[in-house]
């Protein structure tokens, strides 16, 4: 029941742009389905939604585990502290072929270069190749920088969410506000669906 009950919340809104991970496109797509469905049925009535994804559209755990997740242990969190994010990055696993500091390493099995491509400026990133391959980088400072980039990457994040942490009753407001906005919009489409199915009576 769970992808029925969540095509209902996309089309009951009218969503036609939905960001999902790579795991979720199949939900989508039966959402999709179900649409194209009830429309051929009862004539044009719900939008058709699809599915966005961002460059990142998996990430894979610290340890190197095709999936990010709580469960796993392996993953950073929106909420973490400086200090943890940076513990967390320095545990990341790297290339096991390489036990020296300047014993030539290889990017691609390693979980740090994985990273640096989501949060390193391109150009930074082929540094921190070039010199990993050719044994002129360590492991720690790959990390160092790694983990400092990320710290910079989620502060605004941070900062935002501990506004609201703070300020609970805007909270309160926000999701107010948007439960009216969404009644409104989801009241105007269950009448279009039960006059396509002729049950508004």
């Amino acid at each position: 029941g769970y992808p029925v009950s969540q095509a209902a919340d996309i089309t009951a809104l009218n969503g036609t742009i939905v960001p999902v991970g790579e795991d979720q496109l199949p939900l989508i797509e039966q959402c999709r389905e179900i649409v194209r469905k009830f429309n051929i049925i009862y004539g044009e009535t719900l939008l058709e939604p699809k599915a966005f994804l961002s460059r990142a559209k998996r990430i894979k755990g610290l340890d190197g585990n095709e999936k990010m997740g709580k469960s796993l242990g392996n993953a950073i969190y929106l909420s973490d502290s400086d200090e943890e994010i940076a513990r967390k990055v320095m545990s990341a696993v790297t290339d096991p072929a390489r036990i020296k500091k300047d014993d030539p390493g290889n990017p691609d099995i390693c979980m740090v270069a994985y990273y640096h491509n989501l949060f390193t400026k391109p150009e930074d990133v082929k540094t921190v190749c070039e010199e990993c391959k050719a044994g002129k980088r360590g492991c720690v400072a790959c990390k160092r920088q790694l983990a400092q980039n990320i710290i910079e990457e989620l502060r605004p994040i941070r900062e935002k969410r501990a506004y609201y942490e703070a300020h609970p009753e805007e909270v309160d407001k926000i999701l107010m506000e948007g439960t009216e906005k969404a009644r409104v919009v989801a009241k105007e489409t269950m009448k279009k669906v039960k006059k396509a199915m002729m049950l508004d009576y």
